[in-house]
């Protein structure tokens, strides 16, 4: 060794780098040898004066000790004068054997302590490059003598070895590399049956490999011409070796017979696996190991070797078939078609150690190795058109050792079959290479290392889906070995394309297709029995592999088959069991499946969550109680779980319907189907009919969907059909459950789109969440339209001023229920429409009103709630002042409205008009955008009118009702709401409300009352509702308990207030081209009600003339035409008075006389006065003869008072002939 003060004696000149020849294997690296010579460092050096200095130090050291040894004294003096005169180059120093002849004299000495010195001056030449080619014969054969003669001198001999095979020219020599060997397999064999001493034996054995690696290693390093000599030692060292372990004749290197084989095998395995790329790159290494080394292994595989040796052989099969099975395709399939013959045959004793043996050796080639050799062994052998099923075979051969392993054995005491315990172990059979025999196994053992070389094909699997979508070739097999990964395969989006198809995919779906049967038979059994935990760890590990990569490549086929063999174990045998550790174990096992494969599940998440539906149910409500259910094994896996490993799995189950957000738009979509086929399963089965079914299912997917509003386009339809298909229920329950849970997440929704995140697509979104409502309510089931519109009153009140497109949907909806008249919605549909007209009148879109009011007449015309009849034409009422009073605000809207649909003009307005440039184009396009305002502000206020007559015509049809209360209240309401707001309206709305509307109705009415029949109201009261849960009824009196009587008070009250609607707007009706056609209608009915045969019904025609006649006067303005129907009107009622059997008629009318005779005899002509003389003399006559004969001296005093204001000869004569008439 060398000391940092060894400089100091060299001068200023520095050491050159030294190259370390340190024992390259680390399968040696645990071995004795290298304990032993643990610090040794063997340096070569090149020539320098300093190498010679060192070796002049040594020469003299041997000269001064060899005092008796003449010879030797001498030529070490000799050469260390030789080297002190030296000058240049030593090159004719060494080559003239000056520095080679003391080594000899003192190799020859018979004294120890000289050969010892010798060897120490044969070192430092062989170490500094001091020594030729040809001197390296002689000089192994004095070393071969020495040893023979010197028992000292071995130890030191080994160290001159190493230094020796460091010397280039010692390499090319291959006579001095077989004396070498030979001397050191020599010391490491047996010698006369007797063992060598311990500590030479390790250190011969690690210089012998050190001596064969040297061998590769200068191969390596030589240049092309020095190669052949080199390639050739090296073939013949590799094939002589090979030769020793089959105990044939060798030609080269003589070994003992007795030498170890299993040293000879670690240097072969050592030489091809330190220098496999040199053994790969030349065509007689890869030869020899071809025809020589694979003879020999299949030779022992075929034959029962001892533990040492055979641990030995399998490491260097599996050397040969990772580095160079690429290269000796044949041969390497015959190795494995051995290593699966040879699993095939221990199947029946798994415990073995052979079979052990064997397994580690695959688990190693499987598992253990770089993913790349299982890709390349089954393309080289499986995949191969005339190949043999090598991979497929060593999973087959794995699997049956572990399903036999698995079986249940009957123990030796009688008892009954149990299964055998199988325990995680880290023992390797083939790392104790110090041990002579085999270790003692359990019986689980092989079943184990079964299970895990099986688990380490699925994570090779894993490793090469990894690289495959991380865009990595699948690489080269010989490559350095890389730690075995179980991880699984970053996942992609499910759409991705970029590995679909290829060539690497293609292989893998091939490999997993060959594999899964036996992978699935052997691990569903495992997952049953398994009673170590970590075993139980590694085999839900596989599982979640296979299914990943399954999931990945869309093979459905495995991916559902392993999934249902994983949820078999989720839940107890038993109902009545609680959940076991076991039962956690694949639990979690399985949340973490649905995590990381959630976007490739696809169909498969129906069997998901139909375990997890029971998987909930068979949780406790209460985690800290105690447990009442049995058990029938309390030991190991089997014992109860405890209440955080249930607390862990309901986090769980929350998590991961949270984590279903983060799934792909497809996937998420599987989700949720699968989670209605997992609800409409749990509703559909049999249950009793008090029994509610479980809705669990239902609650987490109204969950997911409320966790995935952001992508509410796809899973709101989803939603709404699970819905759809659950109100179908015949359980009041269910329907209620779904509809509580329904409101919930609509109202989540609606926030979430509308109030929280509103955007631009706000209004559509709005529409696809509320048009399921609609949809709902035409259910046959009165209890989900009664949850309908539950929901709608909520949404309402929550989120009413957000809404904006839904309001038709929600009209709509309402007045359905108004239409279809159900008493049990009625009242709840009708607060919605007055929380509508109360809060949400002006947010209301102005395209929505026409249907809220027909919205609100549909409710005054149903017939099953008088009292909401009577408050929704109340409400008509209240709509008719507000389209009055905000008919601005309308109009403006109605504008916009208009404005949005024209081409985009209009939205330069605004800069048009503050503008100030002069040019032409300019002001027409402004000119022309104003005409395009000026249009939309006309169709805007057309738009307003037509809401009123809108109003109106829902007024009169109400007039016309069957219940006289709500007819009553309309007609008030119509001729009301014209009264006060006709002057905001114009002309041609005003003309269709008064002509189209106020007077039809009065027409409508006279039809409905001729026709009117009916039997006594008062024997059959008729319902006005429910409160306090009974039923009111309508108290009728006596004088309307028939349909005639009360549509007699109708008449009287649409005749006085059309009446009033007329004497109100007089002057606009006597302006208005058609107004002699509304006078002359309102006399006719005058006059026709004056003839009816109901005694209030004519006196209401008295009435009604009445207030005409109070109007006028002798200024008064009123065309003659009109002053004519009047006229003859009077004349009409005064003649149905004579004909009148109505004695409060008769009566009634001579009060009108009187009342109206200032008004009468001021403004009437001559002729029309006359012919009312004539028409009262007529009724003067009648009523003379009757028992009102007093009314007849009325009369006359009233032709009195005639004569007094009127002078025309033809008044008096009239007047005159009707008193004598009556005075005879």
């Amino acid at each position: 060794l060398l000391r940092k003060d060894s400089a100091s004696e060299w001068g200023d000149e520095l050491l050159p780098p030294p190259q370390l020849f340190l024992l390259n294997s680390k399968r040696l690296a645990k071995t004795s040898s290298l304990r032993i010579l643990q610090g040794t460092i063997y340096l070569s050096f090149p020539f320098s004066m300093s190498s010679l200095s060192l070796v002049d130090r040594a020469l003299r050291a041997l000269g001064g000790d060899a005092k008796k040894q003449k010879a030797v004294r001498e030529t070490a003096e000799k050469a260390s004068l030789a080297i002190r005169q030296q000058q240049g180059q030593p090159t004719e120093l060494v080559n003239s054997g000056a520095l080679v002849d003391p080594v000899y004299a003192a190799l020859e000495s018979s004294s120890p302590a000289d050969v010892l010195k010798g060897l120490d001056v044969l070192q430092l030449l062989a170490e500094h490059g001091l020594l030729t080619q040809e001197q390296c014969p002689s000089v192994c054969s004095k070393v071969v003598s020495c040893c023979q003669v010197v028992d000292d001198a071995k130890m030191r001999t080994l160290q001159v070895c190493g230094a020796m095979f460091n010397n280039s020219a010692f390499l090319h020599s291959k006579q001095s590399v077989g004396m070498m060997i030979e001397l050191v397999f020599g010391m490491s064999s047996y010698e006369g049956g007797r063992q060598p001493q311990q500590p030479l034996a390790h250190v011969s054995t690690a210089v012998v490999t050190q001596m064969c690696l040297a061998v590769f290693t200068s191969l390596a390093e030589q240049s092309q011409s020095q190669e052949e000599d080199l390639e050739l030692i090296a073939s013949s060292l590799l094939s002589e070796l090979v030769s020793i372990l089959q105990r044939k004749s060798t030609k080269w290197i003589i070994a003992p017979s007795d030498l170890n084989p299993s040293t000879i095998i670690e240097i072969v395995d050592n030489c091809l696996e330190t220098h496999s790329s040199l053994v790969r790159s030349t065509p007689s290494l890869l030869s020899t190991v071809s025809n020589h080394v694979i003879p020999y292994l299949k030779f022992a595989l075929d034959t029962a070797k001892p533990f040492p040796l055979m641990i030995r052989v399998l490491r260097l099969i599996c050397t040969v078939i990772i580095r160079f099975g690429m290269q000796l395709v044949v041969e390497s399939e015959s190795l494995l078609a051995k290593l699966v013959r040879t699993l095939e045959e221990g199947v029946l004793a798994a415990a073995s150690w052979r079979t052990v043996v064997t397994i580690e050796s695959v688990r190693f080639l499987c598992a253990e190795s770089d993913p790349s050799l299982l890709r390349a062994l089954y393309l080289r052998h499986d995949h191969a058109s005339e190949g043999r099923s090598v991979f497929t075979g060593l999973v087959h051969a794995l699997g049956r050792v572990a399903q036999v392993g698995l079986q249940k054995s009957t123990p030796s005491s009688g008892g009954p079959a149990q299964h055998p315990i199988i325990h995680a172990s880290k023992l390797k059979c083939l790392e104790m290479l110090g041990q002579s025999e085999a270790p003692t196994l359990s019986p689980g053992h092989g079943t184990f290392l079964s299970l895990d070389a099986l688990s380490g094909i699925v994570d090779a699997l894993t490793s090469l889906m990894s690289r495959i979508l991380r865009g990595d070739i699948a690489g080269n097999t010989q490559t350095k070995r890389t730690p075995r990964v179980s991880t699984l395969p970053v996942s992609l989006p499910v759409d991705t394309p970029a590995f679909k198809g290829t060539e690497d995919c293609t292989i893998v779906e091939e490999m997993i297709e060959a594999a899964w049967p036996p992978l699935l038979a052997a691990l569903s059994n495992a997952i049953a029995v398994a009673s170590d935990e970590d075993v139980l760890q590694q085999i839900l590990k596989a599982y979640q592999g296979v299914i990943h990569v399954c999931g990945i490549l869309h093979l459905v086929t495995p991916r559902d088959a392993f999934l249902t063999s994983m949820t078999k174990m989720v839940l107890p045998t038993k109902l009545d069991q609680a959940l076991s550790k076991r039962n956690v174990q694949v639990a979690r096992a399985l949340f973490h499946i649905a995590f990381i494969t959630g976007n490739f599940l696809e169909n498969a998440w129906a069997m998901v969550w139909e375990v997890f539906d029971r998987l909930e149910e068979c949780l406790p409500n209460d985690l800290n109680a105690p447990s009442t259910v049995e058990i029938d094994d309390i030991a190991g896996l089997n014992s109860p779980a405890s209440s955080s490993d249930l607390a862990m799995l309901r986090d769980m189950l929350e998590n991961l319907y949270a984590h279903c957000s983060s799934l792909e738009p497809s996937a998420l979509k599987f989700v949720l189907q699968s989670l209605d086929t997992v609800t409409q399963v749990s509703v559909s089965g049999k249950h009793g009919e008090d029994m509610v079914p479980r809705m669990a299912a239902w609650e987490r997917l109204c969950q997911v969907v409320t966790n995935n509003l952001g992508n509410i386009k796809l899973v709101w339809p989803l939603l709404v059909n699970t819905v759809n298909s659950l109100v179908l229920s015949n359980k009041a329950e269910v329907r209620d459950r779904v509809m509580k849970s329904f409101l919930a997440t609509l109202n989540q929704a609606i926030k979430y789109h509308l109030v929280d995140r509103p955007t631009a697509d706000s209004p559509s979104l709005e529409i696809l969440i509320l048009s399921p409502l609609e949809v709902l309510n035409r259910s046959e089931q009165l209890d989900v339209r009664e949850a309908v519109v539950n929901i709608l009153h909520i949404v309402l009140q929550a989120n009413g001023q957000a809404l904006s497109q839904g309001w038709p949907l929600i009209l709509t909806v309402v007045k359905t229920v108004a239409v279809e008249g159900e008493n049990k919605v009625m009242a709840k549909s009708f607060q919605i429409l007055q929380l509508i007209l109360s809060d949400f009148l002006n947010d209301l879109p102005v395209d929505c009103m026409q249907l809220f009011i027909t919205t609100t007449a549909a409710f005054g015309l149903q017939q099953h709630d008088t009292n909401v009849a009577l408050t929704a034409v109340g409400l008509l009422w209240t709509i008719a002042d507000f389209l009055s009073r905000d008919r601005t605000a309308l109009s403006k809207a109605f504008t916009a409205v208009v404005e949005g649909r024209t081409d985009g003009k209009v939205a330069a307005v605004s800069s048009l008009d503050t503008s100030t440039g002069d040019s032409t184009n300019e002001k027409a396009e402004a000119q022309i955008v104003e005409q395009q305002i000026k249009s939309a502000s006309q169709i805007a206020c057309e738009q307003v009118d037509g809401l009123w007559t809108l109003l109106m015509k829902q007024l009169r049809t109400l007039s016309v009702d069957s219940r006289p209360e709500v007819r009553h209240c309309a007609i008030r309401t119509l001729t009301s709401a014209f009264n006060e707001h006709a002057k905001d309206l114009d002309h041609e709305t005003w003309t269709d409300c008064l002509f189209g509307i106020v007077l039809k109705t009065l027409d409508d009415v006279s039809k409905c009352s001729q026709t009117a029949t009916g039997p006594d109201l008062s024997q059959t009261p008729q319902s006005l509702g429910v409160e306090g849960g009974k039923e009111v009824q309508l108290l009728v009196h006596h004088s309307r308990n028939t349909a005639e009587k009360q549509w007699s008070e109708t008449r009287v009250l649409i005749l006085s207030t059309v009446s009033k609607v007329i004497r109100h707007s007089l002057l606009e009706i006597s302006q208005h081209p058609r107004g002699i056609e509304v006078w002359e209608n309102m006399l006719s009915c005058v006059r026709e009600y004056g003839q009816s045969t109901s005694e209030e019904v004519a006196r209401c025609s008295l009435s009604v003339l009445q207030q005409f006649m109070d109007g006028l006067d002798a200024g008064s303005q009123l065309p003659h035409p009109w002053r004519e129907g009047l006229w003859e009107t009077i004349i009409h009622l005064l003649k149905s008075a004579v004909s009148s059997s109505c004695s409060k008629f008769q009566s009634e009318t001579i009060e009108l006389l009187q009342a109206i005779s200032t008004t009468l005899l001021d403004i009437g002509t001559e002729q029309q006065v006359t012919r009312v003389v004539s028409a009262v003399s007529e009724l003067a006559d009648v009523l003379s003869s009757s028992p009102l004969g007093v009314l007849s001296c009325e009369l006359a005093q009233w032709q009195e008072r005639v004569v007094n204001f009127r002078s025309e000869r033809a008044v008096w004569c009239s007047v005159l002939n009707s008193l004598s008439s009556r005075f005879e």
